[in-house]
């Protein structure tokens, strides 16, 4: 057997009894979920779907009316799908599929409704970019619905591990469905398809202010690159520019929804 070279870097299983709560808690309601679990309407849900060959096309859909641009060849396809004040990313790649992130809770039903449109089975990967409800409030039902095989999240400290109750139905999804849960670590790579990516975020962990802690990755298809930020903010971004690993990218996701503290 061929000795793996020191610099390739490996995804490391996580236990999930580490990102247990450290103390039992009441649950919810059904009436109190099933509340939060109103059905929303799909209908006005933007997405924007960027497609890579050797040309760059930019699909965008909304309510009012669209302008397509066909690229010669559709291998890659990034959807930047509209989930309100959140982020969802859905890739695919040759018959691979990853998701990046998926909103609130309450919006779930919009994001399965709209992965089943796209005819998504199963997802090779699952990247929860940090621990907030707009970015991963939805997350364990997102599991339950699709086969997973890996599902990534940011190296959370004990302290930094939210007591909240998407986090702890995440867990537990992960748990029940024997989900391979990996620790994202800097320079780590995956492949969807004829896509690689690799994380670039996050350097450092920092259990007061979660939106660092943010799981980045370029996404490189031929000479084509991605970067995707999740809510990083200006601290991480400087980071990840002094290291030159932005510096070749042609579609940048604004950090922290465009917001004050990034970009």
């Amino acid at each position: 057997m061929a000795r793996r070279k020191k610099s390739e870097k490996t995804h490391f299983r996580t236990s999930t009894a580490r990102y247990k709560p450290q103390k039992y808690r009441k649950r919810e309601t059904t009436a109190n979920r099933a509340k939060t679990e109103e059905k929303t309407d799909l209908g006005g849900v933007t997405t924007v779907i960027i497609s890579l060959a050797v040309l760059i096309a930019l699909i965008v859909w909304n309510s009012v009316r669209g302008t397509v641009y066909t690229p010669a060849d559709d291998k890659l396809r990034v959807h930047f799908v509209d989930v309100g004040q959140g982020d969802c990313i859905y890739i695919s790649c040759g018959d691979e599929n990853m998701l990046i992130d998926c909103g609130e809770k309450s919006e779930h039903r919009d994001v399965i409704r709209y992965l089943n449109r796209e005819e998504v089975t199963k997802l090779k990967y699952v990247i929860a970019t940090h621990p907030h409800s707009d970015h991963m409030g939805g997350m364990s039902k997102i599991l339950e619905e699709f086969p997973t095989e890996e599902v990534i999240i940011p190296p959370l400290t004990k302290e930094a591990i939210p007591l909240t109750y998407f986090f702890e139905d995440f867990v537990d999804v992960i748990e029940d469905k024997n989900i391979t849960l990996t620790e994202a670590k800097v320079g780590m790579k995956g492949k969807i398809g004829d896509a690689e990516w690799r994380i670039i975020s996050p350097t450092k962990c920092d259990e007061g202010n979660l939106n660092n802690c943010s799981v980045g990755i370029i996404l490189k298809h031929g000479k084509n690159n991605f970067c995707l930020t999740g809510d990083s903010e200006e601290e991480t971004e400087k980071t990840m520019a002094y290291s030159g690993v932005t510096e070749d990218v042609d579609v940048f996701k604004a950090a922290h929804h465009g917001g004050a503290t990034s970009n």
